[in-house]
């Protein structure tokens, strides 16, 4: 169910660990100019860019990964692995090249992401039940009192 005015998606980009610690997200809004305001209330350190389409690419995915190690601090003596799915907007030999310092990328087989991206099977798919019915309290009041 949807309500009747169609909005404009928003890509978000987001990295945690199992310890639950997370590196703040980036924010894709389709648009041609960024502006401070789309990111208010976003947590503290999330960045915000623009596509014509709201998607990632190869450079917003770049523009990422500067904005996941600079928070992340790698090093050749302190790895950290990075789960990815195929996109290809992962795949690029800048990032390759920016990811040598101390970034394993481990990227999940194709068709297989459904199943095995974690942020989906703990993050993303509780957050979008949970907010599917919070959007059908809104738009049906008489619902959310039974």
């Amino acid at each position: 169910m949807t309500s009747e005015e169609k909005g404009e998606t928003t890509t978000i980009v987001c990295a945690v660990n199992a310890a639950g610690s997370y590196v703040p997200p980036i924010m894709i809004f389709k648009r041609k100019r960024m502006t401070d305001i789309l990111l208010k209330g976003a947590p503290a350190g999330t960045i915000g860019c623009c596509s014509s389409n709201s998607w990632i690419d190869r450079q917003i995915f770049l523009q990422w990964l500067r904005h996941f190690i600079a928070f992340i601090h790698p090093t050749m003596d302190n790895k950290v692995i990075l789960v990815m799915d195929g996109h290809m907007s992962h795949k690029s030999i800048e990032a390759i090249k920016m990811a040598c310092n101390g970034v394993v990328i481990l990227r999940l087989p194709p068709h297989t992401t459904h199943n095995l991206q974690p942020l989906d099977r703990t993050f993303f798919g509780p957050l979008k039940m949970n907010y599917n019915l919070e959007c059908d309290k809104f738009m049906f009041p008489m619902l959310a009192a039974e």
